[in-house]
């Protein structure tokens, strides 16, 4: 009796070893049908996005001179059946030509609408389009929870879709404050601005990128702001006062006579921002923004982002133990990418901080200004003969310190006909006039 009673307890443990693989490939064998019905699906609002741009070569001994064409690929995302796509911003750097073909091989001139590098948004538009695009269907990014099944499309090469499947992994901010989904689905190389996919093909987020094993996605929520903004405007409008502040520690309210850690301490200012402008000062305890409670930097951030450019707002801080309100007309934010691309569009030219790399490679010990690392040709920056490895040491009689103070101060400049520079080039000092177009 008692053998019996093994044996039967042997054969059910192995009777359920073989019954539970065999039902868990059962259900994963119906998932990858489910997946497969939702990529045919969504491929048809899936594009490829090819990018034509230029490599400069420094002149260096050896170094083959001139621009050298390059060609990658990446995906992109039809929105609206007028043609707008969305795909990332970090896709289109530099790019000198951008076609768009969709899955059954047809091909689409493309301009660029708008973008903004702080979110690695950038919205397209398809011309001469001979048949209606499908717009693909959006989910809710906010209701995104982790551990749901996703899906990450694209199509790197070749018009062959890629398909990477895993889960989110969680949900959250960058420290610059920008909003991403985290998923162990991996972002293949080519598939950034493709679509990531709920398990009914709905879309909720945007492939950006591949790091620490992780792939990261820019919500659909945040996504379809930004491309509505610049569908409308061709920019994302944010306010900003440039003021360069720390939270608050208890040693710090202390010694600023602040009764809370609530606020945010402004340690150093922007040169030729609306701060400056309107007298804010190193020490002061920004409390109040707009009417509104500042609780730390990401806060002010934030309240600045999403105020309109050009708007009066009261700023209620505490300086030397008293309150005072002080109104400022908000500037309007543009990120160091944006800076930067603004000034290769205007003069052809860009420009980097002196690193102890440029020391060594253009033999100076100057440690302000910005050295030129490239000049397009035909360009303005070019017909004033500037050059590779040249310091930019002012600007209209302003010094230059850094390049984030060179981008702020051409900004300022913008409606002058000329700016008058002085430059170091070879150790010697000498001014040139760039022509604003």
């Amino acid at each position: 009796m008692e053998k019996n009673k093994i044996i039967y307890v042997v054969l059910t443990v192995l009777l359920s070893l073989y019954i539970i693989p065999i039902s868990a490939f059962a259900r994963l064998g119906t998932k990858t049908r489910d997946f497969v019905e939702v990529i045919d699906r969504v491929k048809l609002s899936v594009v490829q996005v090819r990018v034509e741009k230029t490599f400069v070569h420094p002149p260096k001994p050896g170094a083959p001179e001139g621009e050298i064409p390059v060609k990658i690929t990446g995906s992109g995302l039809v929105i609206r059946e007028e043609g707008y796509i969305l795909t990332c911003a970090h896709v289109l750097e530099q790019a000198k030509k951008i076609e768009v073909i969709d899955i059954q091989g047809e091909k689409y001139k493309a301009e660029i609408v708008g973008k903004d590098a702080s979110t690695d948004i950038v919205i397209l538009k398809v011309t001469a389009a001979s048949k209606k695009i499908t717009a693909a269907e959006l989910g809710n990014s906010d209701q995104v929870k982790p551990g749901e099944w996703v899906m990450a499309l694209g199509y790197p090469e070749n018009l062959q879709e890629t398909v990477t499947v895993g889960v989110v992994s969680g949900k959250g901010k960058d420290p610059k404050g920008i909003e991403y989904i985290q998923t162990d689905a991996l972002i293949r190389p080519g598939n950034s601005g493709g679509p990531l996919l709920t398990e009914e093909g709905r879309v909720i987020g945007i492939n950006s990128s591949t790091a620490g094993g992780f792939g990261w996605s820019i919500p659909i929520n945040l996504a379809i702001s930004i491309a509505n903004q610049l569908i409308k405007h061709g920019e994302v409008l944010r306010g900003y006062i440039g003021v360069i502040g720390q939270d608050i520690t208890k040693e710090l309210a202390a010694a600023f006579g602040v009764q809370t850690t609530s606020g945010v301490l402004i340690g150093d200012m922007e040169h030729y921002s609306p701060a400056e402008k309107y007298n804010l000062m190193v020490g002061d305890v920004i409390f109040k923004f707009d009417g509104q409670e500042v609780k730390n930097t990401k806060e002010l951030a934030r309240l600045e982002a999403e105020t309109t450019p050009n708007k009066m707002v009261d700023i209620e801080i505490i300086r030397d133990r008293e309150r005072k309100t002080i109104p400022i007309k908000l500037g309007q934010a543009m990120t160091e990418a944006g800076q930067r691309d603004e000034v290769d569009k205007k003069f052809g030219l860009s420009v980097e901080d002196i690193s102890e790399t440029w020391k060594k490679k253009i033999k100076t010990e100057r440690i302000e200004g910005v050295v030129v690392s490239r000049v397009r040709a035909a360009s303005s920056a070019s017909a004033a003969d500037l050059r590779w490895g040249d310091i930019i040491v002012e600007a209209d009689g302003e010094k230059v310190r850094n390049r984030r103070e060179f981008y702020r101060l051409i900004e300022s400049l913008a409606k002058k006909e000329n700016i008058l520079m002085l430059i170091e080039r070879a150790g010697k000092t000498s001014y040139i006039v760039l022509r604003v177009d």
